[in-house]
């Protein structure tokens, strides 16, 4: 249904439907029941709507317990939304006005594989403490494009590729990935890492890293790219 001009989620759809995408309408409300029939779910597509975080019911999700994969992308939302399904294995929640991920927000999402925020308003604080440590399974997080001063804390063991790519980051200390020993990816690109400001000892020990991508848009490289491929060959 999507490309059109609706205003809300229409009743009467399917009970058994397992995909809905409403992608590109003119969605500015979901209220407490207007998804509770709909519980075989398996994917929800309401990106670039109008929705904002008022006019998202906190318990909107709540009957959509089997849901694997929801975009909420290109909306208007400044606050994460509670009450995410804990069967969610992707969440994108790209281009809104993010600047919060309340208290609980992601408490139990522990099937969480991939977590999309790039291009919000988020800051180094604007996560509650503890935020990325609940999702035990993710092996994919991006915040690109965000306000972001420093590599976030207590990143989740499972963690394979990182992206910190358009932020405000200006220095990568010893232990910043000390808790992502799996990791494969981090991409660093448009920041403001200097040669000085990155410690090369944060990536000594990741056996595992196949891509760092530190270059274009940073005052000074820390590595030469030669040396970058050696080590990778090595």
């Amino acid at each position: 249904m999507y490309n059109n001009l609706l205003e809300r989620i229409p009743r009467g759809l399917p009970k058994r439907a397992k995909t809905l995408m409403m992608l590109h309408n003119l969605i500015t409300e979901i209220g407490r029941n207007d998804l509770a029939l709909l519980y075989t779910l398996t994917e929800l597509n309401l990106s670039y709507n109008k929705l904002t975080s008022p006019k998202l019911h906190r318990e909107a999700f709540r009957k959509l317990r089997v849901l694997e994969t929801l975009d909420l992308s290109g909306n208007s939302l400044h606050l994460m939304p509670l009450g995410l399904p804990r069967s969610l294995q992707v969440l994108e929640i790209k281009n809104n006005h993010l600047n919060s991920i309340p208290e609980g927000a992601l408490m139990g999402m522990e099937k969480l594989r991939k977590l999309i925020l790039s291009d919000n308003q988020l800051k180094l604080n604007s996560a509650y403490q503890g935020a990325w440590m609940e999702l035990s399974a993710l092996t994919t997080l991006d915040l690109s494009g965000n306000q972001l001063s420093h590599i976030p804390s207590d990143l989740p063991e499972s963690l394979e590729y990182l992206y910190l790519q358009s932020n405000h980051i200006s220095s990568v200390p010893a232990l910043a990935f000390e808790g992502t020993p799996n990791i494969k990816g981090i991409f660093l690109r448009f920041n403001r890492l200097s040669v000085d400001s990155v410690d090369e000892s944060s990536l000594a020990h990741l056996s595992n890293l196949q891509v760092l991508d530190i270059g274009t848009g940073n005052t000074d490289l820390p590595f030469k790219r030669e040396e970058m491929e050696e080590e990778q060959e090595t």
